[in-house]
């Protein structure tokens, strides 16, 4: 498992209790998967309705 899967894994729930969070998903990369050219690459990506 990479460092960015383990963040998530480890931090994912903690915006589980933000106020009109409607949806939240994590953009991993890896060099060498899916032809990603950079070594790794994590983003958050929060939407929130209200």
């Amino acid at each position: 498992m990479n460092l960015c899967s383990e963040a998530v894994r480890d931090n994912g729930t903690k915006t589980d209790g933000f106020q009109n969070l409607t949806f939240k998903t994590y953009l991993i990369s890896t060099k060498g998967e899916h032809d990603a050219q950079r070594k790794q690459i994590c983003a958050p990506l929060l939407v929130s309705l209200g």
